[in-house]
């Protein structure tokens, strides 16, 4: 019988199974979980003196430090969802599927693309990001000498809910590689010739 007759059951049967999608691609295309279930994020660098900007824009600019909340939020299943996960719906997005940059890791990119490497980072680590938690639970009070606290790399395949604890009122930070030493640390940059770090500090407080 042949394979126009009509009839389904004389099909031959596949030597393999159908295509499927990657499973990430799949759940990107999931609606998203209840807003119980997701998470905020601010982006934190260091604090940069007036110093370094012309007098006439400087009330324009972003002097850096920890932004407010942004205007994006995660969805995350607190059983399931690893750090490492999140990293999916931050940099990209199932449109008619495919995968497009989304405009929160855009902004990103333009942000870590201004910043100095004065770890001489290779470019390719100098436009990534580390996460981070806060290690205060006052977010608002404005102290340059307060940085957030890196999440190891190592530790991404922990659960989301291993480090923020309470997603309703702590927040994941996105720092940029640039901003953090080789030791995983937010150490301020010394400015030339201050040897001890103290002039440093004096002017991201002035």
């Amino acid at each position: 019988m042949g394979l126009m007759d009509g009839h389904a059951e004389n099909l031959p049967t596949p030597s393999r199974p159908p295509y499927e999608p990657p499973l990430d691609i799949i759940e990107l295309s999931k609606d998203a979980p209840p807003l119980k279930h997701r998470l905020t994020m601010r982006l934190w660098r260091f604090p940069v003196p007036l110093s370094e900007y012309h007098s006439y824009i400087a009330g324009s600019v972003d002097l850096g430090g920890l932004t407010p909340r942004l205007p994006v939020t995660l969805p995350f299943e607190p059983e399931r969802t690893t750090l490492a996960r999140l990293r999916i719906p931050i940099e990209v997005v199932n449109v008619d599927g495919m995968l497009r940059r989304t405009s929160l890791f855009q902004e990103l990119l333009a942000v870590m693309l201004e910043l100095k490497n004065p770890h001489e980072y290779p470019p390719a680590r100098a436009l990534s990001y580390r996460f981070g938690v806060w290690p205060t639970d006052d977010y608002e009070t404005f102290d340059p000498g307060t940085t957030p606290k890196i999440i190891p790399r190592d530790a991404e395949e922990d659960l989301v809910s291993t480090w923020i604890t309470d997603p309703l009122a702590m927040d994941l930070i996105l720092v940029p590689q640039t901003q953090i030493d080789r030791a995983d640390a937010c150490t301020l940059i010394r400015a030339a010739g201050d040897e001890d770090g103290a002039e440093t500090e004096d002017v991201l407080t002035r």
